[in-house]
């Protein structure tokens, strides 16, 4: 009989295109034809902008387009964590005030699903020398002709600087 290994998760969460960028952007009559590529940082004025969605106070809405908190991060590039090869690392972009990567994650910063949603698990945190790492792993629902799910795991990694970084495992 063979040995079947199961992730423990310290934490799971889902990720759903309901509750995406995307989803709140098309809600807001903002244009957006795909999924957004990058995210430029800029100051928030509360009196003028207002909050996209629910991803911690990360993304607002500035006019037409959709911009992150410089109070919270710099620019950020998204990351499709669910392609990366093992070893491949690709940076996302830098922590300024942002506390965890999970707002990142949630709000498709880090892709976990390419077209409907993803379960994330987060198998083990470390912190060594003040560079701070999470173990993921998950699945993610997406159609060809049928219904079909995917697997990943991915290690993110937050450098004493701020660099947020995701490596293919």
């Amino acid at each position: 009989m063979g040995v079947l290994l199961v992730a423990l998760c310290i934490e799971t969460f889902a990720v759903l295109h309901s509750a995406s960028p995307l989803s709140e952007m098309r809600r807001a009559g903002l244009p957006a034809d795909d999924f957004p590529v990058a995210f430029a940082a800029a100051p928030i004025d509360k009196a003028r902008m207002r909050p996209l969605g629910d991803f911690g106070g990360l993304l607002w809405v500035d006019g037409q387009r959709v911009v992150a908190d410089a109070a919270l991060v710099a620019d950020l590039i998204v990351v499709d964590a669910t392609r990366l090869r093992a070893g491949e690392r690709a940076v996302v972009g830098k922590l300024v005030g942002l506390k965890g990567v999970r707002p990142l994650i949630e709000a498709g910063v880090i892709r976990t699903y390419w077209h409907l949603e993803s379960t994330v698990c987060l198998e083990a945190v470390s912190e060594k020398d003040g560079v701070w790492e999470g173990l993921y792993s998950g699945s993610h629902v997406y159609f060809t002709n049928s219904r079909n799910v995917g697997k990943f795991a991915f290690v993110v990694r937050v450098e004493r600087d701020g660099t947020v970084a995701v490596v293919g495992r």
